[in-house]
């Protein structure tokens, strides 16, 4: 087994931990996932590495993270973290947003501003 196929296991390993903490993951787990897709993303820009033989998998598992993104807003301030690990622009998984709520009293926005 590759080196790139053994982080994707772990990046996969990681991301059922995440989802399946209840009620909420830690900190800690998130990390573990955001680190562990740092390091396929690292494997993956390394030219001289393994060319992903599945990239279906990595997909798969690109959008199981993003549906975990609340659940990460939630419990990590990602913008804290980011100033400790330093993540690159491209990596995506660094930036997930926290939804902005939306009050009942919003719905009724359309019209009074007509």
């Amino acid at each position: 087994m590759s080196l790139l196929e053994h982080s994707l296991e772990n990046y996969e390993d990681r991301l059922f931990e995440l989802e399946t903490a209840d009620p909420l993951p830690t900190v800690e787990q998130v990390l573990d996932v955001l680190t562990a897709r740092d390091v396929v993303h690292a494997l993956l820009c390394d030219r001289t590495r393994d060319v992903i033989r599945r990239p279906a998998v990595l997909t798969s598992l690109d959008r199981r993270l993003r549906k975990q993104s609340e659940k990460i807003t939630q419990v990590a301030d990602l913008s804290d973290l980011r100033t400790s690990f330093h993540p690159a622009a491209a990596a995506w998984w660094w930036f997930f947003e926290a939804p902005v709520p939306v009050y009942w009293w919003d719905r009724f926005d359309r019209l009074w501003n007509r």
